[in-house]
């Protein structure tokens, strides 16, 4: 698994702007999917043309798990 760092950059497909388009990682607070917590401070791959999170690698899961368990409890 690559290890990534905030400033990396990488590609993923944007659903705002239906297409591959260029990402950068950021740290950022990160909505779950359902919207029923924040995961806060983690990297996150956020498309250069409309800001959106489009993609989380995988170091990122471990903080996301323990907000959901967190949130189921």
């Amino acid at each position: 698994m690559s290890e990534y760092k905030s400033g990396d950059k990488s590609k993923a497909i944007c659903p705002e702007c239906e297409a591959v388009v260029s990402t950068t990682i950021e740290v950022r607070d990160v909505v779950l999917d359902d919207g029923s917590a924040i995961v806060p401070g983690i990297l996150a791959g956020v498309c250069d043309r409309c800001d959106m999170v489009v993609s989380i690698p995988g170091q990122s899961t471990p903080a996301i798990k323990q907000v959901i368990v967190q949130t189921q409890s």
